[in-house]
C-alpha cells in the first residue's frame, strides 16, 4: 500500500503497479545476488590459479562472466553488461599465475594478441575461416579439412602444461566461455568453414567478435563468452 499524505489514508496500488513493484524488487535482488557471487567466484578463481588447477579455473572464469552479465544491468544476461573491472581481474589473474620467464602464457589479452597476429580484425564481424586459424593457434583443433574443423573434446584440452610449456600452449586457456558454443558431447564439435555448404556442423551466423574493454570478446545472441 502507498501512504497518501494529503488525506492520511492508504491507497491500494493497481494490479499493474503491484506487478511493477515486484518486478523491480526481483530485478534488484537478482542483480545484488550475482554481483556478490561474481566477487566470491573471483576469489575462488585466484585460489584455483595459484594451485595451477587450470580446469577448475577455466570453469570458474565462465561462471564469473555469466554472473557479471546478470549483475551489470536490467536486461537479463547480455554481453554489454559484463563488467570491464571483472574482465580486467580475470585477465590479471590468468596472466599472473601462467607467467613463464616473465611472459604470460594464458589470459584474455594473450588470446587477443594471437587473434590480431593472425591478421584478423575486431570489428564485430565473424568469419569462420579467421576463427579457425585462431582456434588452431590456441591448440583447440583435433581435425581439419577444407570444409570444416573439429574441436577437441573439452576434457582433452591441455590441463597439465606446467612441465612442458611451449608455443603450442600459449593462449590455450581460458577456453570454456567460447569453447562451449562448439562443443558437443565427448567428441567435440564441428564448425563449418563455408556457411553455404550443407553438412553436419555448427554455423552460428549470429556470432560477434569484438574488442570489449580492451580484450577479445565473443558473443552470440544474448549469451556471451570471452
Amino acid at each position: 500500500y502507498i501512504w497518501n499524505i494529503w488525506n492520511l489514508s492508504f491507497i491500494e496500488p493497481s494490479p499493474t503497479e503491484k506487478w511493477s513493484y515486484l518486478e523491480n524488487f526481483t530485478r534488484y535482488a537478482v542483480k545484488k545476488h550475482y554481483h556478490s557471487r561474481s566477487r566470491h567466484l573471483i576469489s575462488l578463481l585466484e585460489n584455483a590459479l595459484e594451485q595451477h588447477n587450470w580446469k577448475k579455473a577455466d570453469i570458474l572464469t565462465s561462471e564469473i562472466i555469466y554472473a557479471s552479465g546478470v549483475a551489470g544491468g536490467p536486461k537479463g544476461v547480455v554481453d554489454e553488461q559484463v563488467s570491464c573491472l571483472d574482465l580486467d581481474r580475470i585477465d590479471s589473474l590468468w596472466s599472473k599465475y601462467s607467467e613463464v620467464n616473465g611472459k604470460a602464457q594464458y589470459g584474455l589479452q594473450v588470446q587477443k594478441d594471437i587473434y590480431l597476429d593472425e591478421g584478423n580484425y575486431l570489428d564485430g564481424n565473424y568469419n569462420p575461416i579467421e576463427f579457425a586459424r585462431f582456434a588452431k593457434r590456441l591448440g583447440w583443433i583435433a581435425e581439419e579439412s577444407e570444409r570444416f574443423i573439429t574441436f577437441k573434446s573439452y576434457n582433452n584440452l591441455e590441463w597439465a602444461p606446467d612441465s612442458h610449456w611451449s608455443e603450442d600452449n600459449v593462449g590455450h586457456l581460458p577456453a570454456r566461455a567460447v569453447y562451449s558454443y562448439f562443443y558437443y558431447g565427448s567428441h567435440g564439435g564441428t564448425l563449418m568453414l563455408n556457411p553455404w555448404v550443407a553438412g553436419i556442423g555448427v554455423r552460428l551466423e549470429g556470432i560477434r567478435l569484438e574488442d570489449r574493454c580492451g580484450y577479445l570478446f565473443f558473443s552470440y545472441g544474448t549469451s556471451f563468452g570471452a
